[in-house]
């Protein structure tokens, strides 16, 4: 599909295009230059309301911490507490088994 660049650099996204990605006005678009600098990628980034008291989750450091937690968990690298257990006997209980190991 062909459209054109208007003198302010904006471009319009065919009708065609907009209702097949269920794009509205106000959607973001990540625009890239390609690979080979030949061309743009456009991708919709459907943007949703973060509670301010909740943006520190979505931070790459926590995200990054998230991916780490699920990777242990996928491979068994946990320590389950005993029932009644206090959360530093689970973890000196953990540092033993380790340094026994």
């Amino acid at each position: 599909m062909l459209t054109k660049l208007t003198r302010h650099g904006q471009i319009t996204l065919p009708k065609a295009v907009r209702e097949r990605l269920h794009l509205v006005e106000g959607d973001y678009i990540d625009v890239e230059i390609s690979e080979d600098d030949r061309g743009i990628v456009l991708r919709p980034r459907k943007m949703v309301a973060i509670d301010p008291e909740q943006e520190w989750f979505w931070t790459p450091e926590w995200q990054q911490a998230e991916r780490a937690a699920e990777e242990d968990l996928a491979s068994g690298r946990v320590v389950h507490s005993r029932p009644g257990e206090r959360a530093s006997e689970t973890l000196r209980r953990a540092v033993e088994t380790d340094a026994d190991e």
